[in-house]
């Protein structure tokens, strides 16, 4: 068994131990902060789970449905598609004030991306294996499942643009009829 030496520290070993310690301490809290992100946006959804293809399908729309019904609720709202990304585009509102960067007026503000065909009811999370250093022994790692990418689901959608104030929580149910569709537990959580 290694015997342990003990040293007094001077004042500048000292300080740079406390500072080591300091940077793996704040290192830690960082990887534990960035776990519980994964985390919690990989929490089902009641009891379906949020990267579950068929589960988050739910009532499937057209982006045009969604678009058409969009428009009765705020006409101001429009869609493009991304040219770099055909299969995805944004809803953007047309807002009567000037662009900060071209100095045009009106100016169009992207709201939030949508797939450009068909729109899933519920955000699917795609997943990749993360390797992380393990917060609880040191130089080790630790494999977690991390979220890639999220499609959003058209739910997500009206939910963004009920809290940018762009459309409303009656006028969501009214053309969406969200009552009618399977419960969902975040849906519940953000509207309330």
């Amino acid at each position: 068994m290694a015997k342990t030496i003990r040293k007094i520290l001077s004042a500048e070993e000292k300080r740079f131990t406390e500072r080591v310690e300091h940077t793996r301490n704040v290192q830690t809290e960082q990887i534990q902060a960035e776990m519980q992100r994964e985390s919690t946006l990989l929490k089902p959804d009641g009891d379906y789970a949020v990267t579950d293809a068929a589960a988050q399908s739910g009532r499937m729309l057209s982006r045009e449905e969604i678009m058409r019904r969009l428009k009765r609720l705020n006409p101001s709202l429009s869609y493009e598609t991304s040219f770099r990304y055909p299969d995805h585009g944004g809803i953007y509102v047309t807002e009567n004030r000037i662009d900060p960067v071209t100095g045009k007026s009106p100016w169009k503000r992207f709201v939030c991306g949508i797939p450009s065909k068909t729109v899933r009811e519920f955000a699917l999370r795609l997943t990749v294996p993360k390797v992380i250093p393990d917060p609880t022994i040191a130089l080790h790692w630790r494999t977690i499942q991390g979220v890639d990418q999220q499609v959003p689901g058209w739910r997500s959608i009206l939910l963004k643009l009920i809290i940018e104030d762009l459309i409303t929580p009656s006028g969501a149910e009214k053309e969406f009829q969200i009552t009618r569709g399977r419960s969902s537990q975040r849906w519940q959580e953000a509207v309330n």
